[in-house]
C-alpha cells in the first residue's frame, strides 16, 4: 500500500509539474514559476525522505 500511494504522488507531481507551468503559469512575467517549481520539488523531497526512512522515527 506504501509503495502504491508513493507511486500515485510522484504521478501526481509530475503532472501538476507540467499541466501547472504549461498551462496557469505560462504568462507569468514575475518570480511565479520558479516559485512554484522550489515549492513542488521540496515537497516533493520531503515526501521522498519520508518515504525512504520507512519505519524509522525521526527522533531515533
Amino acid at each position: 500500500m506504501r509503495d502504491k500511494a508513493y507511486l500515485m504522488w510522484s504521478m501526481l507531481v509530475l503532472a501538476l509539474s507540467y499541466t501547472v507551468s504549461y498551462l496557469v503559469l505560462r504568462e507569468c512575467r514575475d518570480l511565479s514559476l520558479y516559485a512554484f517549481w522550489l515549492v513542488l520539488t521540496l515537497v516533493h523531497f520531503a515526501v521522498t525522505l519520508i518515504y525512504l526512512r520507512g519505519n524509522v522515527t525521526w527522533k531515533s
